[in-house]
């Protein structure tokens, strides 16, 4: 994994950087120029909370945008981050795979990196070192703490963790033990043996109950035959009187109607006849009928042609409306119209005279305000002449004579335009009412052009419904005569409609008599059959009773043994259900043996885990502690000595409390007896073997690595970290100059 460029927006004292990160990166810089916040940004890009990370946005913008590319096993990934200073509003995240968006929010993203490329943890625990921090894990690996952070490191914390949770469990599966064991002391010696005596002479008790219980049954069962013979016979007599009676009653019921049916066809016979009468008065009333139809066709053209006169105009009010167009006529519009123009444009003409006589009375007033403000000896702005005090008397008394007669000019002009303004006023209005005239004119015009036309097609509609009338045969009838004619017509469509209605039920009510008389005739033949099937049936009522005194016998001692059966079955619950008792508690009883057994192995089986696996000093802890002190042992004295470059030192261990021996050719040394510069080396050579050993990308960023180190050391320091970037990806800040570092890619930044 390589990272490739980052990109910052607003961010720390930067409004916009892009960096390029493939080979490496060397930042300088003086203090305050935001190198450090170069580094919190790619810390910035693997965090969970973007909360503590809001004082880096730029002052006086409202959000910050980080943006890292990065490749690996030959994918390109890009992971852009933005906060907000607004603490209602959430920060965003999106992350792309060769181009193609595979995550849109800061918690997938987060994810994704801890799953996928690598975990926060390893940036800030391994990769990341801050200003003042490089030689902090060597200097407390003499301390207790030390040792812990490097176990935890190593990952062997696991081990401790476990060592102590199987402790804690220890005594609590001792503590479950010690309980189960006085609970199960507090059972009889014997128990299980008395508690099994118990169930087994109840369970005898038990067979005794289910054979009497089976006995009782099938006393039972046999009443219940007899009862059930019984009632089958029973049933078929009642069968026998139940049919009885409703044949009865069907017989009674179809004599109803067979006297109905009689009834209702004397009935409609007669109806008949008198239907027949009617249909000599039908013929009658449309004969009258159709003699009286032609007077609605008279009453539609009266009443239609009182209409037409009704709403024939008046000759008198046409001619009054002439007489009015004809006194709107002479009015002369044209003539008015071009004088109003006239006087408007002459209204014009006088206010533009007035603007530019204004105009220049206030040009000459300030020429004569500057002759006022010239010195001696200055030329004339009028004719480019050196003043004099005369020429400039003279040239102050024109221009005060110019403005006086401006000023006569203009009370001229002002008194003129308000004579043509009232001129214009006056003819405005007589155009106004002219032209309200004209339009008057116009509409009379047309509304007498209409009148005429309506009062000559009103004429022509009254002729024409005049012809109508006599075509239809009006002999000069009153429209009273008409009226009293339509409403004997009226009348007699009435009783037309009822007659009509009448003499029409004639065909139903010949279908309701063959009706009747087919529904006569079965009901005759139906009534003839059932009195037949009727005397055909018996029923003797003393051999039913006797019948139903036996089943209530029957019944009453099948009631007794149930009742009997019922105690038995109570009684057999009883041992049941104290059978369960005794078989639970028995169960109860070995399965607290079982678990009391199961509690104790369980605590030793744990006991020997713990103390011979998990243990600090020996078993599995011990053996990877020795496995990982080994590795890393070997890299850290191989970087060291590529860093260091002195010859005397040969091997760099651990001894088992973690302290750092250093073996030479003058002897062991520790690690105090080390130089300065010595140390800050045998740093930095732990933080690459531990990322080599421990990391899953091989980079380191550094911040101000040089802080402690005097000219000599530093120059060392920067021979040795240019021998890191070659093999893995380093990044750094550094506020002073190393003339041997000379990282591929440098940032300078300068300014505030």
């Amino acid at each position: 994994m390589r990272f490739l460029s980052l990109e910052l927006e607003n961010w720390a004292c930067h409004r916009s950087l892009d960096i390029d990160l493939s080979d490496g990166l060397q930042i300088e810089g003086r203090n305050g120029t935001g190198k450090s916040s170069i580094l919190e940004a790619l810390r910035f890009i693997f965090a969970r909370d973007a909360r503590r990370y809001r004082s880096r946005i730029r002052n006086g913008t409202r959000s910050a945008k980080v943006r890292l590319s990065f490749s690996r096993d030959g994918n390109l990934y890009d992971i852009e981050k933005k906060l907000f200073l607004d603490k209602n509003k959430s920060s965003q995240a999106w992350m792309s795979l060769n181009g193609e968006r595979i995550k849109d929010n800061p918690t997938s993203v987060y994810s994704y990196l801890q799953q996928e490329i690598f975990s926060e943890n390893i940036m800030e625990r391994l990769i990341y070192v801050p200003q003042g921090e490089l030689t902090e894990l060597i200097d407390e690996l003499d301390r207790k703490g030390g040792r812990e952070e490097l176990d935890s490191l190593l990952g062997l914390d696991v081990f401790q963790r476990v060592y102590e949770g199987a402790g804690q469990e220890f005594r609590e599966k001792k503590g479950s033990y010690e309980s189960l064991h006085n609970e199960f002391m507090r059972y009889d010696e014997n128990a299980g043996e008395v508690m099994a005596n118990e169930i087994k002479e109840m369970e005898s008790k038990l067979e005794t109950l289910s054979r009497q219980q089976k006995k009782k049954e099938e006393e039972i069962n046999r009443l219940q035959e007899s009862i059930n013979e019984l009632k089958k016979e029973i049933s078929v007599m009642q069968e026998t009187r139940r049919e009885k009676e409703e044949i009865e009653k069907k017989i009674i019921e179809l004599r109803s109607k067979i006297e109905g049916d009689k009834s209702r066809l004397h009935d409609l016979r007669e109806s008949l006849k008198q239907l027949e009468g009617k249909k000599q008065q039908l013929t009658e009333q449309e004969e009258k009928k159709r003699g009286l139809m032609k007077y609605t066709g008279f009453k539609e053209i009266l009443d239609e042609l009182r209409i037409k006169k009704e709403k024939l105009p008046d000759l008198d009010e046409i001619g009054l409306k002439k007489k009015q167009l004809s006194e709107l006529e002479g009015e002369e519009k044209s003539r008015i119209e071009e004088e109003y123009k006239r006087e408007e444009s002459d209204l014009f003409g006088v206010e533009r005279d007035i603007a530019s006589r204004r105009q220049t009375l206030r040009e000459t007033r300030e020429y004569l305000t500057s002759l006022g403000k010239l010195d001696s000896g200055a030329k004339c702005p009028r004719c480019g002449q050196r003043l004099t005090e005369k020429h400039l008397k003279n040239e102050e008394a024109m221009a005060e004579e110019k403005i006086k007669s401006l000023r006569e000019g203009l009370e001229k002009l002002d008194s003129l335009f308000d004579e043509k303004k009232s001129v214009v006023g006056r003819l405005g209005e007589k155009l106004k009412d002219a032209e309200r005239r004209v339009m008057e004119y116009s509409h009379l015009r047309r509304e007498v052009e209409g009148l005429e036309k309506e009062y000559l097609e009103g004429k022509k509609s009254i002729g024409e419904l005049e012809d109508a009338l006599k075509r239809e045969g009006y002999q000069g009838e009153s429209l009273k005569e008409v009226e009293e004619s339509i409403g004997e017509l009226n009348r007699i469509k009435g009783v037309l409609g009822n007659l009509r209605e009448e003499t029409s039920r004639v065909g139903e009510y010949r279908s309701r008599v063959e009706e009747i008389n087919k529904s006569l005739s079965i009901n005759v033949k139906e009534k003839e059959g059932l009195v037949n099937k009727l005397g055909k049936l018996v029923f003797d009522e003393p051999s039913f009773e006797g019948l139903q005194k036996e089943k209530e016998r029957m019944q009453e001692a099948m009631a007794s043994s149930m009742v009997m059966l019922q105690k038995i079955e109570s009684e057999h619950g009883e041992v049941e259900s104290r059978i369960l008792d005794f078989k639970q508690k028995r169960q109860e009883y070995l399965d607290l043996r079982s678990r009391v057994d199961k509690a104790r192995e369980g605590m030793n089986l744990l006991k020997e885990a713990r103390d011979g696996i998990y243990h600090p000093s020996r078993g599995i802890r011990k053996y990877y502690r020795e496995i990982y002190l080994k590795k890393l042992s070997n890299l850290l004295t191989y970087y060291f000595k590529r860093i260091n470059n002195n010859p005397k030192f040969r091997e760099i261990s651990f001894d088992e409390n973690y302290s750092i021996e250093i073996k030479s050719t003058d002897g062991v040394f520790d690690l105090n007896q080390l130089s300065g510069g010595e140390r800050v080396q045998l740093a930095v050579a732990f933080r690459i073997a531990l990322v080599e050993l421990l990391s899953p990308i091989h980079m380191l960023i550094l911040d101000e690595p040089f802080g402690s180190l005097d000219t000599e050391h530093k120059e060392a320091m920067g021979e040795a970290l240019n021998r890191v970037s070659e093999k893995g990806q380093l990044i750094l800040v550094t506020h002073v100059h190393v003339d041997s570092l000379d990282l591929p890619n440098k940032l300078r930044l300068e300014g505030y």
